[in-house]
């Protein structure tokens, strides 16, 4: 609006986007309809508020085959569309995996050729087994947002792993790579793909040699720190709060391992650039509310 009399500066749009427009209740939207009628409005509690020649409304979401997706069929009939293509391989390999392993092993690698080698060979590595990954998980919407994930555990890795002075291998950067992979998209797999699994790890263990002896330091020691402090604590302010169950133990192993790259995170002052939010899901009555507030 201009500031002396409310009215739009010539040439000069006001734009309203709506995010994730197609996740959308049924009818939501119907409030947009008024912008097709001759005096174009949008309706807010069914009352039309006027809308001018200087405004524009932009709607944006996920493709439609997205779990949750629906855009009402009148609504979009009247849109005209524009379609954001899938970001390809080479896109995906040159700007999303390979600066997120270059940023996380600079830290430990001061040499920049040897950084530059070994970011090459893990970003190819990351990419291969992307693909094949796809294979085991048919059900799964593959994303960039997985890959930065993968990329963000191998920097978690490296951080809680290494001490000032150390160095890594090729072999353990993808040793951590496998384990990116397992701890993003392995536990989504089905009984049906797991021997498939198991000849995909053979055949990287083949290729690539990875050695686990960043990730077992990890899981040996930080990990198991989170859960034995857990259940030492737990057993003082809760004692009736069972933690022997197996379940409450794979729960608070990967809700730990979460938190504390949020913490490491925040100390050291950097986005991680993984996801940035947890999910937790399971049976009703089962302890996880509970599981994670004494975790906290």
């Amino acid at each position: 609006s201009h500031p002396r009399d409310g009215g739009y500066v010539e040439g000069k749009y006001i734009t309203l986007v709506l995010d994730e427009a197609n996740l959308a209740k049924t009818g939501l939207l119907a409030s947009l309809n008024g912008l097709w009628e001759p005096e174009p409005c949008i309706y807010v509690n069914g009352h039309p508020v006027p809308v001018s020649k200087e405004h524009r409304v932009i709607l944006t979401g996920n493709p439609i085959h997205y779990g949750g997706r629906q855009l009402d069929s009148a609504l979009k009939e009247k849109l005209p569309r524009a379609y954001y293509p899938r970001l390809d391989q080479a896109f995906l390999r040159d700007r999303v995996v390979e600066p997120a392993l270059l940023n996380h092993l600079q830290r430990h690698l001061p040499e920049s050729r040897q950084i530059d080698d070994m970011a090459r060979i893990a970003t190819e590595s990351v990419m291969l087994l992307w693909q094949y990954y796809q294979e085991l998980l048919p059900e799964h919407e593959f994303t960039p947002r997985d890959l930065t994930d993968i990329c963000s555990w191998v920097g978690w890795y490296l951080d809680r792993s290494l001490s000032a002075g150390d160095r890594v291998n090729c072999k353990q950067v993808q040793g951590l790579i496998q384990q990116g992979f397992r701890d993003v998209l392995v536990p989504e797999i089905t009984e049906t793909h797991r021997d498939a699994l198991s000849a995909l790890e053979i055949w990287f263990a083949a290729r690539y040699q990875p050695e686990n002896i960043l990730s077992d330091r990890v899981r040996n020691k930080t990990l198991s720190d989170i859960q034995e402090t857990f259940s030492t604590v737990t057993q003082k302010i809760r004692p009736e709060f069972d933690t022997s169950g197996t379940a409450v133990s794979e729960l608070v192993q990967q809700l730990g391992q979460d938190l504390s790259r949020c913490q490491q995170a925040y100390h050291l002052d950097r986005k991680h650039g993984g996801r940035q939010a947890t999910l937790i899901e399971g049976p009703a009555g089962r302890g996880k509310d509970a599981t994670l507030n004494l975790l906290i």
